[in-house]
């Protein structure tokens, strides 16, 4: 075989790897379309907003989802809370409390409410929340 033949043949074999890596690991990083995500309505409710869940994925606990909370500039104003973490008891750390509509099933459900105190977390602030992998829902507030 002669050198040019050899040559290319190497450079045909790095090329075909450099192409299956790049399927391999494409595949991998790409999420999968159409996951989970979740919605609410908001109004105000006296001192505070009310956020109804109505799009709440399946088997989710409150130990699995997370609330955080910017102000209008982005700054982080309640730091990634768990949902179990925002209870009537934690309402002066978090201003916000999780209340659970539904407390004879463990997990979170649409008609369950997050009630956010609307001094702390005026107009113009951004509610995200999430679960362990992703960015579930962000509204802001209005």
């Amino acid at each position: 075989m002669s050198p040019l033949v050899a040559n290319l043949l190497k450079v045909g074999v790095v090329v075909a790897l450099v192409v299956l890596l790049y399927v391999i690991v494409s595949g991998v990083i790409r999420a999968p379309a159409g996951g989970p995500s979740m919605d609410f309505t908001l109004a105000p409710d006296n001192t505070n907003w009310s956020a109804t869940l109505t799009v709440v994925p399946a088997e989710r606990l409150p130990s699995g989802l997370y609330l955080l909370v910017r102000n209008g500039s982005g700054d982080i104003v309640l730091p990634r809370t768990s949902f179990e973490n925002l209870t009537g008891a934690r309402w002066a750390l978090n201003l916000a409390v999780y209340e659970d509509r539904n407390p004879g099933e463990p997990q979170v459900q649409a008609g369950d409410r997050l009630l956010l105190d609307r001094a702390a977390y005026p107009v113009g602030s951004v509610v995200e929340i999430s679960d362990k992998w992703a960015v579930l829902t962000i509204r802001t507030l209005k």
